[in-house]
């Protein structure tokens, strides 16, 4: 899912990997929306998989979104609400 990039205005907290993550709501209600109520479903989301606070690590990971799009075998786009 790629989400709107800006400056977070809130955040959620959801549990990720058994630990709690705050990450903008935006990919939050994406999440919402794009769950499956009877399977589980593998979302890569660059807002949450992107350490966004790290330029270096976001740089790096932002020249390989290219590469994860085009393996991906859906692309989904949160516009927000």
């Amino acid at each position: 899912i790629s989400c709107c990039w800006s400056t977070p205005r809130s955040s959620s907290v959801i549990i990720l990997d058994d630990r709690l993550v705050h990450v903008p709501k935006s990919p939050v209600a994406a999440l919402r929306r794009m769950q499956l109520s009877d399977q589980p479903r593998i979302l890569w989301i660059d807002a949450i998989c992107i350490n966004q606070p790290s330029e270096s690590k976001k740089s790096e990971r932002m020249a390989f979104m290219a590469t994860i799009y085009i393996s991906a075998t859906r692309n989904l786009v949160h516009l927000g609400e």
